[in-house]
């Protein structure tokens, strides 16, 4: 089939990938400037490393493109080249520590985590062209199986609640990540099967066998990275169990140096201690024999 990588939806498919690079760009300076030294001393380090290493990945994948290295149908499939270093870096972001390389987490509104998804409707629109001209299967777009464009209607809403500050905004946030999530898996399972191998089950799918349209996979895994960190900003944190150490008391704690009381203060109802101090005051008047040196360090 003929390819125009100059076509409209082509072009299209450039300009939302150089948009959303300079909303993250824009984002991420953002969150730097708004860090103190020792929160940038955390996580500065761990995010270059990964955006090093994935925009190496993002040329290799871009070359092998332009080469056509997608376009033979092998066993196994050469397209896991794209979707595994995906699959491992979603295991990286859930397991990663938030308090060292996702303590900016802290720092971003969730508002723009979510809202920054409007992108994925114009995407919807594109893949309407994509289809027409038979880059795609007609089951990939919104006339198929995709409803991500819903995704997309529903990202502005959302983020609307967190900028609000709505009771339930992170609930609705929570809910929109893991739909987001089901419908990228949606779109995931239906391009697979479209792909040049002995598992195509529908049309053939060109967009990542050529470029530009290789961009459409950072589009996508963008959105589920994005997803990720948004949910891993919304759940709380997993609380690790500290437990105490060993304490080695003599037998008898009086004659034991490193015995020391552990004075502590608590809060009260005010009729609770006026209860218990007329509850002393009673023992001290009707038992003779209790040791009056003890009741009176006894206040409530």
């Amino acid at each position: 089939m003929p390819l125009h990588p100059f076509s409209l939806s082509n072009l299209s498919l450039v300009f939302l990938t150089a948009g959303l690079l300079v909303f993250l760009f824009r984002l991420w300076k953002k969150t730097v400037r708004a860090a103190s030294p020792e929160e940038k001393n955390r996580f500065q380090k761990p995010v270059t490393r990964f955006v090093l290493v994935y925009a190496v990945y993002a040329a290799a994948i871009t070359v092998l493109a332009a080469l056509g290295f997608f376009r033979v149908a092998t066993m196994p499939p050469r397209f896991l080249v794209i979707f595994l270093p995906m699959l491992l870096v979603v295991v990286l972001l859930s397991g990663a520590n938030r308090r060292s390389a996702l303590s900016f987490l802290s720092l971003v509104p969730p508002a723009f985590l979510i809202g920054v998804h409007v992108y994925r409707l114009f995407i919807e629109l594109v893949f309407l062209q994509f289809a027409r001209e038979g880059l795609i299967p007609e089951v990939l777009s919104f006339h198929g199986r995709n409803f991500d464009l819903f995704i997309g209607v529903l990202a502005l809403p959302v983020a609307f609640l967190f900028w609000k500050k709505w009771r339930l905004a992170r609930f609705a946030g929570i809910v929109f990540n893991v739909l987001g999530l089901l419908s990228l898996l949606n779109i995931f399972s239906i391009a697979i099967r479209s792909l040049p191998s002995v598992f195509r089950v529908y049309e053939t799918l060109y967009l990542p066998l050529y470029f530009p349209g290789i961009l459409i996979v950072f589009l996508a895994s963008a959105a589920v990275f994005l997803h990720v960190l948004s949910l891993r900003q919304l759940l709380p944190a997993r609380q690790a169990l500290v437990t105490a150490p060993p304490c080695h008391v003599s037998p008898n704690p009086g004659r034991n140096p490193a015995f020391q009381p552990v004075k502590t203060t608590r809060q009260e109802h005010p009729k609770t201690g006026k209860r218990l101090r007329f509850l002393l005051s009673l023992l001290h008047r009707q038992l003779p024999f209790f040791e009056r040196g003890f009741l009176n360090k006894c206040r409530f």
